[in-house]
Formats: C-alpha cells, structure tokens, sequence
C-alpha cells in the first residue's frame, strides 16, 4: 500500500526530533508542512521534498541550519522570492531545483548570491526544451 504524505502526515514524524535524512517523494507537503519540519526535525541535514512547496515554506526551511542537502525537485509553486530564501541557507551545500518552476532561470540563479553550493536545474531554453544543468557557486 502507497500513501502520498501531506502536512497533517508530518505530525506523526514530528516527534523524532533526531532524524538526520527525510526523503518525501512525490508528498503533499506544502508551506505547513515545511513550517513543521523546520520547527521539529532540526537535526535533519539532507531533505527531499518533492512537493508543493511556497516561498513560505522555503523562508521556513532557513531555520535549518544543519541542513547540507536540499532537493526540492518538481516543486513548482516558487518563484524568485523562493530562490531569495534559498540563497540565505548559505550552510547549503547541494540543492537540487530539477523540474521546479518555469519561472526559475539560469541568471535568477546567477544572481542569487549563492555560495559554495552546488545547484541542479532544468533549463529550458528559448525552444522550450528542457535540459539539466549544474552549476557551481
């Protein structure tokens, strides 16, 4: 049986306040359920979050100072503001944004003011092809 984890879902995790790795594939979580996270699991240092994550919820994960890896792959309701939070986690060292927002570009990345971070996106140039790229800040 496969369940798709949402914001209520985190509740029942909210307690294992040693937890290091959360892989949420594919979940439900939107801004309450990273504002949980980030108040909760503050020992976490790689987080997946394939989800429906708002600039919100990015301003909510900077309490996670722990945090080195962050994969926020197909997460789409973001925008620049988004990239503006995840620019102030400059204790990240791995972020991945495969699949995010049509609205994140290559130069909102480049002017974001990362730093010592690794980032993995799709591109999608003028002929709306989508390509992976990594860059390093």
């Amino acid at each position: 049986m496969s369940t798709t984890a949402g914001d209520d879902g985190l509740k029942n995790i909210s307690f294992l306040t040693g937890l290091s790795v959360l892989r949420l594939q594919s979940s439900n979580v939107g801004n309450e359920g990273a504002n949980l996270i980030a108040s909760s699991l503050t020992n976490l240092t790689e987080l997946e979050l394939e989800c429906g994550i708002g600039n919100d919820g990015l301003q909510s994960l900077t309490r996670l100072t722990k945090l080195h890896t962050l994969n926020l792959g197909y997460s789409t309701r973001f925008n620049v503001e988004g990239v503006r939070h995840l620019a102030a986690m400059t204790w990240l060292r791995v972020l991945n944004l495969e699949h995010c927002a049509s609205t994140i570009k290559k130069e909102t990345l480049e002017n974001a003011g990362f730093k010592n971070l690794r980032v993995t996106f799709t591109h999608i140039d003028e002929h709306f092809r989508g390509s992976s790229l990594t860059m390093n800040f």
